[in-house]
């Protein structure tokens, strides 16, 4: 059982980095647009692509406050998630939830790091806790279950 504090962008990247390589049965992630995880780095869509290829159902889930970033700037991601549409599911979160301030990303539902204020890095790294980690998780599932819009659906073509 470890807790850190974070204060910069490059530790946030760091323990973001060190959580995804822990990473083996599930991941949520609760963010504003992603931007600030760079999930489309190659070491991190590797890590990414090692969770879909696991054997637990739907180990990947995302809530996005705002999609702009991922559908403009995240074509690897895209890509990625895409080819496992049957596994991962990424929704955005309606208009109602825009005043939340928080941002979480949880792995295996005992580790999280929970970045406290959208616009700042300062957050909370949890190794191994799944006490503190548990309300993050129901929050996260209240969320999911607000959130309607799947963003990896695509319209059909004529």
């Amino acid at each position: 059982m470890a807790r850190a504090l974070i204060d910069s962008w490059n530790d946030y990247l760091s323990a973001a980095d060190r959580l995804l390589a822990m990473a083996t049965r599930s991941l949520v992630i609760h963010d504003e647009d992603l931007s600030a995880l760079r999930l489309d780095a190659p070491e991190r869509l590797a890590h990414l692509a090692r969770v879909l290829a696991g054997h637990s159902d739907h180990p990947l889930r995302i809530t996005l406050r705002e999609a702009r970033h991922y559908q403009i700037s995240s074509p690897r991601l895209q890509q990625l998630l895409n080819t496992w549409a049957h596994r991962a599911e990424i929704r955005q979160t309606p208009p109602a939830l825009a005043r939340l301030r928080d941002n979480f990303l949880i792995v295996d539902g005992t580790n999280a790091l929970i970045r406290l204020e959208k616009t700042l890095p300062r957050s909370i790294l949890l190794i191994d806790e799944s006490v503190a980690v548990a309300p993050y998780l129901l929050r996260f599932e209240e969320i999911w279950g607000e959130s309607r819009k799947n963003l990896l659906q695509t319209p059909l073509g004529l």
